[in-house]
């Protein structure tokens, strides 16, 4: 139960640090890569509390989870391509992402 929190607290402070990167996007990929990105936090987020409040069978859960990370992943690195971010932000970004995924994987042995 205390690492679905520590999950949760992790893609709460990734929200907030996209959000810092977004808004210095230009403004027609602010409206729709941007947004893409915050949605697929969201999902991501709303995952993890389904995740969290069901006791049972949470591996047909966690599949779906890390393909959603695995999308975060990729539109991280379409932003560096694009350069909306720079190389050191996207490192941190998919650091973050990475650390999502390796405490989210411990939902499996439960």
């Amino acid at each position: 139960m205390n690492n679905d929190l520590v999950v949760g607290q992790k893609i709460y402070d990734l929200i907030l640090q996209w959000h810092k990167l977004i808004v210095k996007f230009p403004k027609n990929e602010r409206f729709v890569l941007g947004q893409n990105i915050e949605n697929q936090l969201l999902h991501i987020l709303k995952l993890v509390n389904k995740i969290n409040n069901i006791r049972d069978d949470r591996k047909r859960y966690y599949q779906e989870l890390s393909e959603e990370i695995d999308i975060l992943l990729i539109l991280n690195r379409l932003t560096k391509d694009l350069r909306f971010v720079s190389v050191k932000q996207y490192f941190v970004i998919a650091s973050l992402v990475n650390e999502i995924a390796k405490l989210a994987c411990g939902w499996l042995k439960k």
